[in-house]
């Protein structure tokens, strides 16, 4: 091990000199999740080793590697320090408010880098060709190296100050793992939460597929089936409409992918000795797991430079750090006879969406907030929740937002759409409720609104209103009308919502249903009937 001064960045000679350590164990996981190490020497050395100097040691499997020296103790005529690679140095370079807009993964890299408030001593570069926009106010030059990893994918491959960001790092040279035999103590976690072998996929407006279920080219003895929701296209970016037939591909597109990603459990090992010692970070192992064979990957390992052997190895299909959501939540749909009311169908449609969604999504936690993301990294999630210091808030168009649905910390609630069967409140500001100077309603329960002014009470048998036509029936205009025992054929998307539960022989219609339902009356409510209004439905908000 040789040591250098704070400065040094060619590490070409001895710099201040060559130390013999006690101990010395590198810790290196995937990409920029750590690399470091502990050393422990005599006090002998304790001229040549300070906080900030460096540490140049040949590490596992990239040669000698520069590590900055950090917390030096001394104890019992022992000195010992625990050194970050240098390339955690970028923490220590400033982005004042830098955006990289529409550049590709180098010329991004390359952007950020030299715009730090001190120059950056790193050299980035990369492989992947995907174009991405960021902004980076007072954030590190690290939190930069971190965010375009999220942003384009891949993993970061460092070798001292060279930094490349690689679509693909490690290899694949055939070694195997048998189940619970070929490693010496090791430890295996299981989840099959999120297993999926046969999938029901629905896409937006409730689209399915012409035949209903995919299935994977894996199978277990249990079967695995799961209904999940899509969100499919419907509009191109010119706002035309998207033809059914379109809209189903991507559908077919999207299950697959889902399936092809949740086909095998998610496992992790933690082994105390390598498989084989050419191991690296990124390269596969292949797991011969009673059921099936799982393609694994090295996330990370603890490498005893002074023996020159691994004393850990971990190594899985998943990486930990990247969980599912997951929740104990059963889906359960109640079968009902009784005619659903609008409260009613407005609670199931939200019970059973949440419900739904339990094994979707990913839960990111970064230093000052929680994200619930569709899609990782989170510059590429569409629907997002977001919770931080300033409030809770709901966007369908990226993590930047708007948040049309949100709760701030300054107590103000704000939706589209809010469903209570009582509100209460303790007062309200002024006198009156007023929509500006078109509405107003004041204590005494008097009402005013534009070119109208009403007191007291007012009845009606028949007459006008708004083109409305009000007899002792009830209220009509040409087809649409609504009784006055509040039996009405106005319809909404719930309408589409509760045939489709029908249909599918999840709710069960009495007569009055049919009569509101049937469209085409053959005196049934089928999948025609769902067609009809949805196309209805479609016309009238296009």
């Amino acid at each position: 091990m040789k040591i250098y001064e704070p400065t040094e960045r060619r590490f070409s000679n001895n710099g201040l000199g060559v130390i013999k350590p006690l101990k010395c164990v590198e810790y290196k996981e995937r990409s920029l999740d750590g690399w470091y190490i502990e050393v422990t020497a005599s006090i002998d050395y304790k001229d040549m080793i300070h906080q900030d100097y460096i540490a140049f040691v040949e590490t596992k499997e990239k040669g000698g590697q520069p590590f900055r020296i950090n917390n030096v103790s001394f104890k019992n005529r022992l000195i010992s320090f625990t050194a970050y690679h240098i390339v955690y140095d970028a923490e220590r370079y400033l982005l004042d408010d830098v955006r990289p807009t529409n550049q590709t993964a180098a010329s991004y890299l390359s952007y950020v880098n030299e715009r730090t408030d001190t120059e950056s001593p790193f050299f980035v570069t990369s492989d992947i060709a995907d174009s991405a926009t960021s902004y980076f106010v007072r954030k590190t030059l690290l939190d930069a190296f971190v965010t375009a990893e999220q942003v384009f994918g891949g993993s970061y491959d460092v070798d001292g100050f060279n930094i490349t960001l690689k679509n693909h790092i490690g290899n694949d040279n055939g070694v195997c793992v048998i189940y619970g035999k070929n490693i010496e103590d090791m430890s295996v976690v299981e989840d099959w939460s999120g297993v999926c072998t046969k999938i029901l996929p629905e896409g937006t407006n409730g689209i399915l597929l012409p035949e209903t279920y995919l299935t994977a080219d894996v199978q277990y003895q249990q079967p695995f089936t799961r209904a999940v929701k899509f969100e499919t296209k419907t509009e191109n970016d010119d706002d035309t409409p998207i033809i059914e037939s379109d809209q189903i591909m991507e559908l077919r597109q999207l299950a697959s992918v889902y399936l092809e990603e949740n086909k095998y459990p998610k496992i992790s090992y933690v082994a105390k000795a390598s498989p084989d010692d050419e191991l690296c970070i990124g390269d596969t192992i292949h797991i011969k797991h009673p059921l099936c064979t799982i393609d694994a990957e090295v996330f990370s390992y603890t490498y005893d430079t002074i023996a020159k052997k691994v004393t850990e190895i971990v190594f899985g299909n998943y990486k930990p750090t990247a969980k599912r959501a997951v929740a104990s939540i059963k889906n359960e749909i109640a079968e009902t006879n009784k005619r659903i009311t609008f409260q009613e169908n407005v609670i199931q449609s939200q019970t059973d969406l949440i419900n739904s969604q339990f094994k979707k999504g990913y839960i990111y936690i970064d230093d000052n907030e929680l994200l619930i993301l569709d899609k990782i990294p989170k510059e590429k999630a569409k629907n997002v929740w977001r919770f931080n210091m300033g409030g809770l808030g709901f966007s369908n168009n990226g993590y930047l937002g708007p948040f049309p649905l949100a709760i701030t910390q300054d107590g103000k609630i704000n939706a589209d759409f809010i469903l209570a069967g009582v509100i209460r409140g303790i007062s309200l500001i002024g006198n009156t409720i007023t929509n500006g100077n078109n509405f107003s309603v004041d204590t005494e329960g008097n009402m005013k609104a534009k070119n109208a002014d009403m007191q007291g009470k007012v009845t009606a048998e028949s007459g006008s209103v708004g083109g409305w036509e009000l007899s002792n029936e009830g209220l009509s205009k040409g087809s649409v009308k609504i009784s006055n025992n509040g039996v009405t054929n106005i319809y909404t998307w719930a309408d589409v919502y509760i045939i489709r539960l029908i249909v599918m022989g999840t709710l069960i219609a009495d007569e009055d249903m049919v009569k509101h339902y049937d469209f085409n009356n053959d005196g049934a409510i089928t999948s025609s009937d769902y067609v009809h209004l949805k196309n209805r439905l479609i016309a009238i908000n296009s």
